[in-house]
Order: structure tokens, then sequence, then C-alpha cells
């Protein structure tokens, strides 16, 4: 009986060590190689800017294009239902702006490690404490992951991020576009 007590602690032991380094893995933000070039959206921007009245606005919205010195951002201004807007900034008004180039589609990974505190034992209530406190911290900041700022990404490259990269075609009819 005591040999099979000491597979069972072993067993148990490497089911644990499985799991545990299970939910190390992370999922990829970006598209595999296979799906790349299928996402027919731009990213989206956040941008402050300043006009000649010296208001300051801000806008969120699909990066459309930027041609000229100037970038274009597909925005909804509709409350209830959608209504799609085509706003022209040009770069010397911009006083900073921020890219979100993709999205995390979940945290699985971080809940699974964290149910492998209740495996603590005596140390439970401190480590609980620390976990909850690590996991506020990275769910809190995770948006920043795969976000490029103003300092980071200068006016000229944000066409690698747009829908329309060499510009809006001629033709385009800014009230059949859609966003995301």
């Amino acid at each position: 009986m005591e040999i099979k007590l000491i597979y069972v602690k072993w067993l148990t032991f490497f089911i644990l060590l499985i799991f545990s380094l299970s939910a190390c893995s992370n999922k990829l933000a970006a598209p595999l190689d296979k799906d790349m070039g299928r996402d027919p959206f731009g990213a989206t921007i956040k941008v402050k800017y300043r006009l000649p009245d010296k208001k300051r606005y801000f806008v969120q919205g699909e990066i459309l294009a930027t041609q000229n010195d100037t970038l274009f951002v597909l925005v909804n201004r509709g409350k209830a239902v959608n209504f799609y807007t085509i706003e022209k900034i040009a770069s010397f008004d911009i006083i900073s702006y921020s890219v979100l180039y993709a999205k995390m589609e979940s945290n699985n990974g971080y809940m699974a490690s964290s149910a492998l505190i209740l495996t603590h034992g005596f140390f439970l209530p401190s480590t609980l404490l620390l976990n909850g406190i690590t996991m506020a911290i990275i769910t809190a900041n995770q948006n920043g992951y795969y976000t490029f700022t103003s300092r980071e990404l200068e006016f000229k490259k944000l066409y690698y991020f747009a829908r329309f990269p060499q510009g809006i075609p001629p033709g385009i009819n800014p009230a059949s576009l859609q966003m995301r």
C-alpha cells in the first residue's frame, strides 16, 4: 500500500507540473503567418490634436490612410446607430497619438496559473494577496503591450497600419466604409 501512495504522489506532482507549465504560454497577439494579409481593416488610433482655434480635440477610430502629411481616420459618431465620418487631421496639428495594432484575445493562461496558488497550503494567505496584486497589475497594463505611441512611431510610418497604405483610392465612397 505504501508503494502505491508514492506513485500517487509522483503522479500528482507531474500532473501539477505539466499544468503549471502549460499556463506559462501566451497567446499570439498578431495573426499567424497563414492569416497575414487577410485583415482588411486598419489599426485603431487615438489622436490628440489642436486646431487653429487653440482648442484641444480627441478622436479615436481606424486609420484609413496618410497622404500629403494628412491623417485620415474613420470615426463612428453615432450613439445608437452607426454614423461614420472621416476626420482629416494635418500632421502639424497633432499633439500625440497611440496606435493599437493588436489585441489580446484572452488571459486564460493567467487565470490557470492563479488557480495553482490553491496548492500553497500554509502560505496561501500571503501568496493569495501577492498573486491578486500581480494579476491586477498585469490586467491593467495589458493594453500597452500592443501599442505604439507618437514617441515610438513617427508620423511618416503610420501608413504601415492603415487600411489603404498607398492613400485613399479614387472613387471610394466614404459612406460605404464600415469599421471592424
